[in-house]
């Protein structure tokens, strides 16, 4: 599976930082931003059934950050 976020991280240093801890919460999982697109979009690849969202957008929240779904 692949999720989409609407995120609003600019700075590739604070992406990364999500990127390791993501893959820490979710360790079989492939999460990248993509800084270009206008949307600042955060992609989750994963095999899991589901994804906890919530926990995402906590991980987002405490670095002052949030995020939406793209559908």
């Amino acid at each position: 599976m692949v999720e989409v976020y609407k995120t609003d991280i600019e700075n590739t240093a604070l992406a990364k930082k999500i990127v390791t801890e993501i893959r820490q919460f979710l360790p079989d999982s492939k999460p990248s931003f993509d800084l270009e697109d206008c949307d600042n979009v955060l992609r989750i690849e994963h095999t899991y059934e589901a994804i906890m969202e919530q926990d995402i957008r906590e991980i987002l929240n405490k670095y002052g950050h949030s995020m939406e779904i793209l559908p």
